[in-house]
């Protein structure tokens, strides 16, 4: 728990728009209105690495978010200027995206959430089924999945015309 943003940032390297984190200990600056959600969400990322889901990186901030009610993401501007802007497929693997500048930050997590929710609404599953099938595919310290329709180059305009079919969906 820390004081303030600025003692955060001292400990870690990280955009200055970043109120919490998680490196195997929760991070959260103390005293803010958004101190639950953050908590949550934090608790989100532990949770997930103790039953095996290490990554990849959309999966982990995606169902972190989903978990933690979060819905700031689905603005109806945020989603139309990620299409403007996606990350790439080998980007939502692997970066870190609290160590992103603050815009990048937020446009990794709107697609990382975006990404988990209509994965979920394409196989008709749970968190728990894509948390299953994720785990499934940890093997010898790799993270490898099956979701082909990543690689589809319609898949996020798809997932945007989704996106108000998934305002209440936890």
């Amino acid at each position: 728990m820390y004081f303030d943003r600025q003692l955060l940032k001292a400990a870690a390297c990280i955009n200055d728009e970043v109120v919490a984190f998680y490196d195997g200990a929760l991070h959260v600056v103390a005293g803010r209105d958004d101190l639950q959600l953050s908590v949550t969400h934090e608790y989100a990322h532990h949770a997930l690495m103790s039953s095996g889901v290490r990554g990849p990186a959309w999966a982990q901030e995606g169902i972190a978010m989903i978990l933690a009610g979060e819905t700031w993401w689905q603005q109806p501007s945020r989603l139309e200027a990620l299409l403007q802007a996606p990350f790439t497929s080998d980007d939502m693997d692997r970066v870190i995206p609290y160590k992103l500048p603050a815009d990048q930050a937020v446009s990794f997590y709107v697609q990382a959430a975006l990404t988990v929710q209509c994965l979920r609404h394409l196989r008709g599953w749970s968190l728990r089924d894509l948390a299953d099938a994720l785990r499934a595919g940890h093997g010898s310290g790799s993270v490898s999945y099956d979701f082909p329709e990543l690689e589809q180059s319609s898949f996020l305009s798809h997932c945007v015309a989704l996106a108000p079919t998934f305002a209440h969906r936890k």
